[in-house]
């Protein structure tokens, strides 16, 4: 839950989120599903994200942010986690609390995207990223 949150989840919410993730799992052929919990603080998120993945590499979302390559120069599995804010962007707060982080502030598009269109992006650039062949 963002400071510029609209609407809030709650439990019935989260079954049918369950519910999408497991059929687009089977349709897919995915092995493992996401994890899914009820809504928490953005503060409350990220604090146990990065006690849980203490070596991911911390992104944000931010229009002014370094373009996310594609190619990466690197042999090591890399995990990140990535933040994406509000329609109404991270609020001056959450900002600090990701600079806090050390988070890195990323872009993959010109255009601020929509909160569905921006994970679908940073996650299919990731991916990308990660399936790319060694450059000779």
């Amino acid at each position: 839950q963002f400071q510029r949150t609209v609407k809030m989840g709650n439990s019935a919410s989260i079954d049918r989120c369950h519910k999408i993730a497991l059929a687009a799992a089977k349709q897919c052929g995915r092995l493992y599903l996401p994890t899914l919990s009820g809504p928490e603080s953005f503060e409350e998120a990220v604090r146990r994200l990065r006690q849980q993945y203490a070596e991911a590499e911390l992104l944000y979302g931010d229009p002014e942010g370094q373009w996310l390559e594609l190619t990466s120069n690197s042999t090591v599995r890399t995990d990140r986690i990535v933040c994406v804010g509000p329609e109404g962007g991270f609020s001056d707060e959450e900002i600090g609390l990701l600079e806090a982080y050390k988070a890195r502030p990323v872009r993959v598009n010109r255009h601020i995207l929509r909160i569905e269109t921006a994970a679908v992006a940073f996650t299919a650039v990731l991916r990308l990223q990660s399936g790319l062949p060694e450059s000779t």
